[in-house]
């Protein structure tokens, strides 16, 4: 009998070097890489975590967003967010490190909503930690030290080797030479599912079918940035954004979205929200230049507006953005569960769950410019280990925000606690691929449930906060 050939999805051959083999290669080193390669490591596997930039933390590192949030709405009786298992455990570690504040933002003017028990809108309450991004930079590094994790930075995933639903190697363009990482259990955390693509599996780019909304819209993109030189003694945060609304309505500033929300960071320093870039497909190298143009001018125009107009930024001046544009989302599997967003209404309890949440449902208007939330009250949802299963791959998972789901219900798992928790479920599972010599679909659910208990993951056992 003949011995079949590898597939290759970009025309890359097996002859390329090896630079390395393990247990488990994860892809891209965001909250849910992050802890997808700590509990791997931590069962005893051989993990190697492959990086894109120098450094690591995906959107929580290059981006200056550096907000968690435990409560969107305190006034609707909204369960504070679960921070368990590794996201607990680093929360608790930046806290240490003094790297950490919870804020209580009162009538923050962004969280305006409908509760689901169908009240009148009103603003709410909420708490929101505010981290140290720098710190959690090095955090990172020395947890996945403490892990014994393989680090594999400035390594570029351009294609994978596919042969009878499994991936076998992929491969990574790094600053020396194009080699091969192979491994028995693949998991994307890229993002934007980007191993999961290249090996052949179908993914949504912005919406796509049964998403809920017409096919083919794109999620905007969005970032912070930080000021300093900014007198936070004798700055009302409520009274500058109103100021700031009146001119952008009058048109002297040229920025889509409305409203203006800021954070004081430390004396001298707040971190800003508002700009918002539409039509682009970050994934196209030429519209991606285009986009971060735009955000930069967007913020640039920003900056200037308060300088001329709020006595308390007079002396301002920016000192931060981000590595890329700030991107709520990009491809979303295909997998064997589709997460709706009735699932997220309904507050449904998975019998695989694998995490649970309670942030808010966010359900953004197809033109991009609006949004509305919706919180559930006194109760939580729970993700399916099935959302995290491509199509079509048998020895591939997903974590974090390219799991499987609505484009109108992706709010509830993209935020940081959530990539974290879905991170930890993969590497988990994985554990117990490589012990059971199966792949991720064949794995006794009710045993990876009971792993990630004794690990502190909280799934819905009981209704006590977990932070």
């Amino acid at each position: 009998m003949e011995k079949k050939k590898p597939v290759r999805s970009g025309g890359f051959n097996n002859s390329l070097p090896v630079g390395a083999e393990a247990d488990v290669v994860v892809v891209g080193s965001g909250p849910a890489g992050i802890s997808a390669s700590i509990a791997a490591a931590r069962k005893g596997l051989d993990v190697i975590l492959v990086e894109r930039f120098p450094f690591l933390g995906g959107m929580s590192t290059q981006i200056p967003i550096a907000t968690w949030p435990l409560n969107t709405a305190v006034e609707t009786g909204e369960m504070d967010m679960p921070y368990d298992g590794i996201a607990g455990e680093i929360l608790k570690r930046m806290e240490s490190l003094d790297a950490l504040e919870l804020h209580t933002v009162v009538e923050d003017g962004i969280d305006k909503f409908v509760p689901l028990a169908g009240q009148d809108d009103r603003l709410g309450t909420s708490k929101w930690y505010l981290f140290d991004p720098e710190t959690l930079k090095y955090l990172y590094f020395e947890m996945l030290t403490e892990a014994k994790v393989k680090l594999r930075v400035n390594s570029l995933v351009v294609d994978t080797i596919v042969r009878n639903k499994k991936i076998e190697a992929i491969v990574v363009e790094t600053l020396t030479r194009r080699e091969l990482l192979k491994a028995k259990i693949f998991i994307d955390a890229t993002g934007s599912a980007d191993v999961v693509t290249r090996s052949g599996s179908p993914a949504a780019l912005g919406s796509g079918d049964n998403d809920g909304v017409p096919a083919g819209i794109l999620m905007p993109n969005s970032t912070t940035f930080r000021i300093a030189g900014v007198d936070t003694d004798n700055a009302d945060m409520y009274e500058i954004a109103k100021i700031y609304e009146q001119h952008r309505l009058k048109g002297e500033i040229n920025v889509p979205l409305e409203g203006l929300f800021w954070q004081v960071v430390c004396k001298g320093v707040v971190q800003i929200f508002g700009t918002r870039v539409f039509d682009i497909n970050p994934l196209d190298p030429e519209k991606a230049a285009l986009g971060e143009m735009e955000q930069r001018r967007q913020i640039r125009d920003i900056t200037a507006l308060l300088k001329k107009e709020i006595p308390a930024f007079k002396d301002c001046r920016l000192i931060n953005t981000g590595v890329s544009m700030g991107l709520i989302g990009t491809r979303r599997i295909r997998g064997d569960y589709f997460i709706t967003q009735q699932d997220i209404i309904d507050a449904k309890k998975f019998d695989d769950a694998i995490a649970a949440g309670t942030y808010r449902l966010e359900v953004w208007e197809p033109d991009g410019t609006n949004m509305r939330f919706n919180h559930l009250v006194g109760t939580w949802y729970t993700i399916p280990f099935r959302a995290l299963l491509p199509k079509g791959l048998d020895n591939v998972m997903v974590a974090g925000s390219c799991i499987s789901g609505q484009i109108i219900a992706m709010a509830t798992w993209v935020v940081m606690p959530m990539c974290y928790k879905t991170g930890q479920a993969a590497g988990t599972a994985a554990y117990l691929c490589i012990k059971g010599n199966e792949v991720p679909r064949n794995i006794p659910v009710a045993e990876l449930q009971k792993l990630l208990r004794e690990d502190g993951i909280f799934l819905g056992e009981v209704a006590s906060q977990i932070h």
